[in-house]
């Protein structure tokens, strides 16, 4: 037996353990875990979750299966909706999400889950990605524009002398430098910051992307660097001052937009 064969029979039955009322063909189950882990490269550096065994059920139909990831969907959905501040989108989006990921026939998207974490991160991205979306359309707004309004360093201004000082007499040129900074990013780079920024961490956004959250953490600082240099080469010909001021005012910017530390950790 393989190391891939062991890993899914494994999974098969310490989830046939926690919930007996779940049935699936094991053949069937077993060969879709042998070949997603082919695909992803074989290695684990953590156990597949027996909530694998849940998705795919689902995916297949099974109704005891579909209704025990419908209330996780549905309570992750009006928990991110909440911290979002997004309530009035929380029902259209649990039903889009529940159409696109439980309903079976052709390749629902729940598939996409791969056991490589809790199914409640793995939910918990997909539901902030589109309440997001739901934000943007409502606003009618870019992307770039939301997540400049996320990383805006000016955002608190109210609350600190020095910030008040720089939105008075630079803020245009920052935030024009800020947006010239966002817009040259690449489209996974500016999700990965948007993520961050509304709360979720490496470990959430690292299976949305089929990667290690090592691999995410190198790619969201590599991101959150490309953002740095071009605000500071931007700003250093927009503005005009001499090397002393315009250092200053860099060090105050790149402060306030420095990634929170949590976004590194696993909850």
């Amino acid at each position: 037996m393989s190391p891939e064969q062991a890993e899914a029979a494994r999974v098969l039955s310490a989830g046939r353990a926690q919930w007996p009322q779940v049935k699936v063909k094991p053949e069937a189950f077993l060969a879709f875990v042998v070949a997603a882990m082919k695909a992803a490269g074989g290695a684990l550096a953590d156990p597949l979750s027996e909530e694998l065994l849940l998705t795919f059920a689902c995916a297949h139909g099974d109704p005891a299966a579909t209704t025990l990831v419908e209330r996780r969907l549905a309570a992750v959905v009006s928990a991110e909706a909440r911290r979002l501040r997004l309530q009035d989108h929380a029902d259209d989006i649990t039903q889009l999400l529940s159409e696109q990921l439980l309903v079976p026939g052709g390749r629902p998207r729940l598939l996409g889950y791969l056991g490589r974490g809790p199914l409640a991160s793995w939910l918990r991205v997909t539901s902030v990605r589109e309440l997001l979306r739901a934000r943007k359309k409502a606003a009618r707004r870019p992307e770039s524009a939301q997540l400049i309004d996320l990383f805006d360093p000016l955002e608190s201004a109210r609350a600190d002398p020095q910030l008040q000082y720089l939105k008075k007499h630079y803020g245009s040129k920052v935030r024009r430098a800020l947006r010239s900074a966002v817009d040259a990013l690449e489209p996974r780079a500016r999700e990965l910051l948007q993520g961050t920024l509304v709360g979720l961490t490496i470990y959430e956004l690292g299976p949305r992307y089929g990667v290690h959250p090592v691999t995410a953490s190198r790619w969201l600082r590599r991101a959150h660097a490309d953002v740095q240099a071009h605000l500071r080469q931007t700003l250093a010909e927009e503005l005009g001052l001499g090397q002393e001021e315009l250092r200053s005012i860099l060090r105050l910017v790149q402060s306030r937009i420095a990634l929170d530390p949590s976004a590194f950790s696993p909850r």
